[in-house]
């Protein structure tokens, strides 16, 4: 699983760019799912909806509020918390049926005080350092985000000092010791392609050989685009709060903007490169023929389109939503084969589960997608519904819907997105006025999925 990974930036979904020939490897051998969508955005809520299968969207603010100012784990948006102590996590079904569990992983969360992502894993290998984590005293005289990032990397100068290296190597070494097991679950994550967007230089040059900075102060602010609300809004957004923290691309030059996408760009060959090298070495082993093997993300990023960097929570489009999800089957069953259909990431725990022949938690709600796979369904849903802080979409084979929780900020219905996918690809025309049997189909969804949790979902 790796963090911020966008679909249209691999090979396999048809980028012609970027170098990823490990992944795109990994696809040819296994299925390929065009339509995975979160249910809930970002980085810990997914991950809360892959390990209990569950939907953390409606959020449930009572439960939330107790973590926002936690001095033991970071909160910043609605369904940020840790794991709750009922809660059944696919790693506790598969210890309970004799697996042995093994999670690596240099998600700067998991390793926080009050995180609880690695119980029921009979080991655990944080790789400390990425963005937030406080691993190393700070001290350069920059913001608290980029002196975090600085101190934590000191002395990283060679492609295998990097993360990507240091997370593969470590699972490297946890299959050298537990490959000759029957029966073994390897929790694999990564923070890469995640921004700071800092690869190697051999990496990012690939995309952008000719490039030199200016000086360290560009150097930084390219790495994580950040900047200041600027006067060149989209016409059909006006200011709230959220906007502020994040990076408009206005702020930039055009030779700025290129290189960020290189840099991120790098940051997928690097992943890409050092997954190569995992891969082989379990090839090498013999394990890889006799093991499910899951490829996802938890979400994508924005580069530019519609005017931002990141993934600001009013820019839920395709660049942020479709996951790329791929599952190589033991006998390369369906490999190559792609699949439409709309899935979520709580159904991928279920899935797996029932491919290794164990039965769901009676709480987990996700479904498994392997019947899309085999035709004996042409879909599982109508529709997906994702939820991310005060935003929220709705998406259908023809609409793409976005709408703002007004109970907690200020933004009015004339604010609100729709567009006609199929003749809309990129998403730049809203076409909500002219469809309002649409939009009220649309808030409907919204307002059932919270009707079914017996919460109260109000648009005033």
């Amino acid at each position: 699983m790796t963090d911020t990974w966008r679909m249209d930036h691999l090979g396999f979904y048809g980028n012609k760019w970027i170098k990823t020939p490990a992944a795109d490897r990994l696809a040819s051998e296994s299925v390929i799912f065009e339509d995975a969508y979160p249910e809930s955005l970002a980085t810990i809520p997914v991950r809360r909806g892959y390990f209990t299968g569950k939907r953390v969207y409606p959020f449930r603010e009572a439960s939330f509020k107790p973590w926002l100012r936690s001095k033991d784990f970071r909160s910043w948006c609605y369904g940020w918390q840790p794991l709750a102590p009922n809660d059944v996590t696919i790693t506790e079904l598969l210890k309970a049926n004799d697996y042995t569990t093994g999670l690596v992983a240099d998600i700067p969360f998991y390793c926080q005080p009050g995180s609880n992502f690695h119980r029921a894993f009979d080991s655990y290998d944080f790789i400390r350092g990425k963005e937030y984590d406080k691993f190393r005293i700070r001290t350069t005289p920059w913001t608290a985000e980029i002196t975090g990032f600085l101190d934590n990397f000191r002395g990283v100068g060679w492609d295998e000092d990097f993360m990507p290296s240091q997370v593969f190597r470590s699972a490297m070494k946890w299959l050298e010791h537990n490959s000759w097991r029957d029966k073994f679950y390897l929790h694999l994550e990564l923070w890469d392609p995640h921004e700071f967007w800092s690869p190697s230089e051999i990496y990012w040059r690939m995309y952008n050989p000719d490039f030199e900075y200016e000086n360290e102060e560009e150097e930084l602010r390219l790495i994580n685009p950040s900047g200041k609300l600027t006067d060149l809004l989209p016409e059909d957004l006006l200011p709230y709060e959220g906007m502020r923290d994040y990076p408009w691309v206005a702020d930039y030059t055009e030779r700025q903007i290129k290189q960020v996408k290189a840099l991120y760009a790098g940051n997928c060959t690097q992943t890409d490169f050092w997954m190569g090298v995992f891969l082989e070495y379990a090839r090498l082993l013999g394990v890889l023929d006799e093991a499910v093997v899951f490829f996802l993300t938890d979400h994508g990023t924005s580069l530019g389109e519609h005017g931002v960097f990141r993934k600001p929570q009013f820019a839920m489009y395709d660049q942020l939503l479709r996951l790329p999800m791929t599952i190589r089957l033991p006998d390369k069953s369906y490999a190559g084969k792609r699949v439409s259909g709309f899935n979520y990431v709580h159904d991928w725990p279920v899935t797996l589960l029932n491919l290794l022949g164990i039965e769901k938690h009676e709480d987990m709600e996700g479904v498994d997608v392997m019947p899309l796979v085999t035709g004996e369904k042409e879909k599982l849903r109508d529709y997906v519904i994702t939820g991310y802080n005060n935003f929220v979409s709705v998406r259908d084979e023809k609409w793409h819907y976005i709408t703002a929780d007004r109970r907690r900020i200020k933004y009015g219905p004339e604010q609100d997105r729709l567009y006609d996918v199929p003749k809309d690809t990129e998403m730049e025309t809203n076409v909500i006025k002219k469809n309002a049997p649409v939009v009220k189909e649309m808030n409907s969804r919204i307002l059932k999925l919270w009707k079914e949790y017996g919460l109260e979902y109000k648009q005033p």
